[in-house]
Parts: C-alpha cells; structure tokens; sequence
C-alpha cells in the first residue's frame, strides 16, 4: 500500500535517467531492492533546483530529459506500490526571491548575503507564498500526488554552520525587515519604538523575545498550512512531509524555535512526517 511511508528516498536531480540511463523499471527495480515505498521527486511543476546537489539538467542533456514522461514515471512507481511526493521547497527560491524582493534583514538590520548556494527567502512576502503554493496547486491538479515534501520551510540561515560551541544569541536571526515589523505589531499588539539610534531587530529580541519568537512560529504554521489545505483539496489523503531543523530542545535549547520559526508541537497536527535533517 502507498500509505505505509517507512523508507522514502529523496531524489533531488534526475541524473538516473539523464546521465546513468536507467528507464523507469530498472529504476524502480532498484527502489523495491532497497525497500523504498515513498520516493520525494521533482517534476516541471516543482522543479529542481541547484543547491548543494545540483538539480538542474545542463543545458546539453536536455534532450534526453525531453523523453522523460513523468506521467509514466508516476504510474509504474504507483504500480509497484510505491508513493510519488512532489518535492516542494518553500524558502531558497532566488528566481522568486528577485521578482518579490523578499531578502531578509537580520537583527543588525544587515540583508542576507549568500552563503556558497544558500540563501533564503523572507517568509511573510504573501506574493511570494502565493507563488510557492500556486505550483504546489497545479502539480497536485496534474498528477493528483500522494503528497508533498516541503524543504526550506523555515526561517533563514545555513544551518549546517551551527557548529559545537556556537553562540546562539550571536547568530544572524530572521527576518526583521518592515514587512516583519508590521506584521509582528498586527499579531502581537506590541509597538516597535522607531528612533535612528534604536535598531528594531535588537529591541525585540531584548524587550519581546517571546512574542517574537511565538510570531515566527505562527508564520511557518500558517504557510505550512496553506499546503496542506491545497494538497487535501486534490488528494484527501495526501501527506505533508515537513524538512525539519534538527535541533532539539536537550541539545539546542529554544533556538529551533527562536531562529528557524519551527515548533514541532505546533506543527504536529497539520504534519504527517517530520523529516529531520540529522545527517550533519
């Protein structure tokens, strides 16, 4: 059955049919010899995107991507049982980050420089979050998936940095841009004091920690949310797996909260699988 999700492998490129040549039997052939029965893929919907894997085809294979069906590809892994997830990712999208402008402005009111392939998106951009959800949308109406991975759902940084012996209160927090400020005012009630010698990221980290951090939180909520109402709308049985920040309150403290915006005990009910990245 398609519903069991035990073993699910991620698939960030499609060098197994371009480069390696595999057709989709001997893909999947490969898949069922390791026990896999989710795999987490791309599509033209959702396409691939470089990051540290590179996802995109290079320009002088496309044509062999240009025999790739997806809609094949889809129905022999259903065939063998096993489920097809859309590969959604929500914050690294610069494409999209360019149109909206929706770089985000840490608590020194510094913007975002890129990290080698890494940057990501100021959350509370709504055009931006419409655009990310829209082809979510659209590739659930064409191949009515059993669900979505959503990656990059989360507040900004390069997480894999956070080292032993990492200050949590000297890392770059986001987003604290005008858009942020307005929006935590709208949800909290609090008034952020505007003064040239006051920096309003530094003030809200001092004087409504909390609140903020419970507003970050409330912003991933929300857009999680928003996937799960589109993808349960084509598909009512359709899962949402979650990219999860691994760090825990025993070894972490708050800072999974503080800085990425992710409560697992808020997000439980609207997320089937948390995936957490504890590869690092």
């Amino acid at each position: 059955m398609r519903d069991t999700f035990r073993f699910g492998l991620k698939v960030p490129d499609s060098d197994w049919f371009w480069k390696y040549n595999l057709n989709y039997e001997e893909a999947i052939e490969k898949l069922k010899y390791m026990g896999v029965d989710f795999v987490m893929c791309h599509n033209h919907h959702l396409p691939g995107i470089d990051t540290a894997v590179p996802g995109e085809v290079p320009k002088e294979m496309q044509y062999k991507m240009d025999a790739f069906d997806e809609m094949a590809f889809r129905n022999a892994l259903w065939e063998a049982d096993i489920a097809y997830i859309g590969q959604a990712g929500f914050g690294f999208d610069e494409k999209l980050m360019e149109q909206f402008g929706n770089y985000p402005v840490n608590q020194h009111g510094k913007r975002m420089e890129k990290t080698d392939w890494y940057i990501g998106a100021c959350p509370t951009c709504d055009e931006y979050v419409d655009a990310r959800v829209d082809m979510v949308e659209e590739a659930m109406k064409e191949f009515d998936m059993d669900g979505i991975f959503v990656g990059f759902m989360r507040y900004p940084g390069f997480w894999e940095l956070w080292l032993p012996g990492t200050d949590g209160e000297a890392w770059s927090e986001y987003c604290f841009c005008e858009r942020c400020l307005e929006k935590f005012e709208q949800f909290s009630g609090i008034h952020v004091p505007v003064s040239e010698e006051l920096v309003p990221g530094l003030w809200i980290r001092t004087h409504a920690r909390e609140k903020w951090t419970e507003f970050k939180c409330q912003v991933i909520y929300e857009i999680v949310s928003k996937y799960r109402t589109v993808v349960k709308k084509y598909n009512p049985d359709g899962k949402i797996i979650l990219n999860t920040v691994p760090f825990d309150i025993g070894h972490f403290g708050n800072y999974g909260k503080r800085i990425w915006g992710q409560d697992p005990e808020l997000l439980k009910d609207i997320v089937d699988v948390f995936e957490v990245m504890g590869y690092h």
